[in-house]
C-alpha cells in the first residue's frame, strides 16, 4: 500500500505555465503534454491508483531529462522510494 508523504511537486504545479512544462519535460507546451498523457493513459493502469497519470508522466519525463535519483523523485513527489522504483519499472514497458 502506498504511503503518501507530503507532496512537494507535481503536475498541478506546472499545468498553468508552458515554460514550466517545457523546462521539466522538454515538451513545448501543455497541449503536447496532455496529448502524451492521453496516449499512455491506458498503459499506466498499474500505478494509476497510486499516482495520478499526469504526475506519472511528468515523473518519467523528469527522470529521463534530468537523470534524477530515485531518492530525489521520492521526495519531490511525496512517495516511498520503493514506489518510485515500481513506477519507473512499469514505465519501461510502454
Amino acid at each position: 500500500m502506498l504511503t503518501r508523504k507530503s507532496k512537494v511537486f507535481g503536475f498541478d504545479v506546472t499545468k498553468d505555465n508552458d515554460e514550466s512544462i517545457h523546462f521539466y519535460t522538454g515538451l513545448l507546451n501543455l497541449s503536447l503534454f496532455i496529448w502524451v498523457v492521453d496516449i499512455v493513459r491506458d498503459k499506466v493502469k498499474v500505478c494509476r491508483a497510486r499516482l495520478p497519470v499526469e504526475d506519472h508522466v511528468l515523473f518519467v519525463f523528469m527522470k529521463q531529462r534530468f537523470a534524477l535519483l530515485q531518492e530525489i523523485l521520492a521526495h519531490i513527489f511525496g512517495l516511498e522510494i520503493s514506489i518510485v522504483s515500481n513506477v519507473y519499472r512499469f514505465t519501461q514497458n510502454w
